[in-house]
């Protein structure tokens, strides 16, 4: 009866993982291409000064990196994060059941665990934004933590107790670790999210009110110029100033400088 029940939980268990993926499946699928089609037409409307201050390569690294990492990374991460949160609370109700003098230290190892995790957080998203190359988050190693505990010198007559506590410690310290490492990298992957965001709220060019008609462009008008001042920006001092002049029908012009 035993060997069944256990076949029974094997089974439930791949049951309700196989639902979660397939339902995480679609959910990224349609949040993802619904993201892309926004963010294509609102980069397609962009106005002109949006192209002359953003690198082409930036661009690209937004509609691909940062595009493949909301549709992939994203879910993976919370998945990790929801199952090392439940381990973590697990190793914490077996800690309490067995010695629940220990909580007290666990709960301040936690603690140090979060403050030292915080400090550096923000600074590794920020060299995340501003995309420098070769740096990666700060991670948090137990080997430090776990060979100082395990040098702690004790007495013949506290061994079991030594040994007890040092399954606990590592159960916590491993817990812990594995939990703000994952959810350090699920933020790291949220500045992905922010910089394709930020294409959703791109200044548009003006639609225009003119429908030209099904045989424009014909070669039957000039264009003119008559004193045209031209500036990249506002704020920008212009780039040509009172400039007049005739462009006759059907020819070719070239516009030459140093741009």
């Amino acid at each position: 009866p035993w060997l069944l029940g256990f076949f029974s939980l094997a089974v439930l268990q791949a049951f309700v993982f196989f639902l979660g993926n397939c339902i995480m499946i679609v959910i990224i699928y349609y949040a993802g291409r619904q993201m892309f089609r926004d963010v294509i037409i609102r980069v397609t409307h962009a106005t002109f000064r949006f192209y002359d201050v953003t690198p082409l390569g930036r661009l690209m690294n937004r509609l691909t990196s940062d595009i493949g990492t909301v549709d992939g990374n994203i879910s993976q991460q919370f998945e990790d994060v929801a199952f090392l949160a439940i381990t973590w609370i697990s190793s914490i109700v077996i800690i309490a059941s067995v010695t629940p003098i220990f909580l007290v230290f666990s709960f301040v190892l936690t603690a140090s665990f979060v403050m030292i995790f915080l400090r550096f957080l923000p600074t590794s998203q920020s060299l995340r934004r501003r995309e420098v190359s070769g740096v990666r988050h700060l991670g948090f190693e137990r080997g430090v933590l776990t060979t100082g505990l395990q040098m702690v010198s004790l007495s013949p007559l506290m061994s079991n107790f030594g040994a007890l506590l040092d399954g606990l410690t590592t159960i916590v310290v491993d817990s812990t670790h594995a939990l703000c490492k994952r959810y350090g990298q699920l933020q790291m992957d949220f500045v992905s999210v922010e910089r394709v965001v930020e294409l959703l709220h791109l200044e548009q060019e003006p639609p225009g009110s003119i429908d030209p008609p099904a045989r424009w462009p014909s070669y039957n008008g000039d264009i003119v110029f008559e004193d045209v001042t031209i500036r990249y920006a506002p704020h920008l001092d212009p780039s040509l100033t009172g400039i007049s002049f005739r462009i006759p029908a059907g020819s070719t012009t070239a516009l030459l400088g140093r741009t």
